[in-house]
């Protein structure tokens, strides 16, 4: 009667720490932000041109607006429809300190028209299980690789992992597919509202301050704020740029299909 149990035993360890990394993957943790929160006092034309933007869009203007420090710009979208007042607009310094305000007016045209656009029910449901099966995939390769530095091997991990690469990666391609849609519909409409030529500029721009971004490490940026002046001043010399309209040719990308922006080329296009 024991004998079952005795052959069953050997196994169980290593089965119950799959069934606990199947388990995980479906816990979701809330990542640290470090963001600073805008006010209307802060930036009254800012909130100004959100607000006349948003009547021409016809959709509610962001209820929080957000600054941080990159180069980028984004809208978190919650609510199930299209056009749902729960909308946060997030903002980077770099952008700012690089582009002029013709410039930034099209991009938060763009990260706008995402908020009028973009279907948000299903566009959450599938980051949700991107995000899960991602985590999914990297604990089993960990579990995986475990073993195989102990010169072992364990069939179903190295089963699962399989199929689980196979089907996340699959996912991705077919998700950042669908994302690179949103991207132009947002292009299309930001150049509807404030003009093509400022949209241009503002992508070739940003794509060529990415090398000077990525130059500029957090301990200069915070040696320069100890300092208690001049950051603002020192950080638009260090990332401005030559005129873009003086290039003929837009800059050449590599192709990315698990890229959720397209490439610059394409987006110029």
């Amino acid at each position: 009667p024991g004998r079952p149990f005795a052959l069953y035993r050997p196994f169980h360890p290593a089965h119950t720490t799959l069934l606990m990394v199947f388990f995980r993957s479906f816990w979701s943790r809330k990542r640290a932000e470090f963001q600073v929160p805008l006010e209307e006092a802060d930036a009254p034309a800012l909130f100004a041109f959100l607000q006349q933007l948003s009547q021409r869009l016809q959709v509610p203007p962001p209820r929080r607006v957000r600054i941080e420090m990159n180069a980028g710009a984004w809208v978190l979208l919650k609510g199930l429809r299209r056009g749902a007042k729960a909308t946060t607009l997030g903002l980077g310094y770099d952008l700012v300190a690089g582009l002029s305000e013709r410039e930034i007016e099209a991009v938060l045209a763009h990260e706008m028209v995402h908020a009028k656009a973009v279907r948000r029910g299903l566009k959450r449901w599938l980051n949700s299980g991107l995000n899960r099966a991602g985590r999914l995939t990297n604990a089993l390769s960990a579990l995986a690789g475990t073993y195989r530095r102990a010169y072992k091997t364990f069939e179903l991990c190295e089963w699962l992992l399989s199929g689980a690469d196979r089907c996340t990666r699959l996912a991705v391609r077919l998700v950042a597919t669908y994302s690179r849609q949103d991207e132009f519909e947002a292009d299309c409409g930001a150049a509807e509202v404030c003009g093509a030529a400022p949209l241009r500029s503002s992508l070739m721009k940003l794509d060529m301050m990415a090398a000077k971004t990525a130059r500029i490490g957090w301990n200069e940026r915070i040696a320069r704020l100890q300092r208690g002046k001049g950051f603002s001043s020192w950080l638009v010399e260090e990332l401005a740029v030559s005129d873009p309209g003086q290039s003929p040719h837009a800059p050449v990308d590599a192709i990315d299909r698990y890229s959720t922006h397209p490439s610059t080329r394409d987006r110029l296009a």
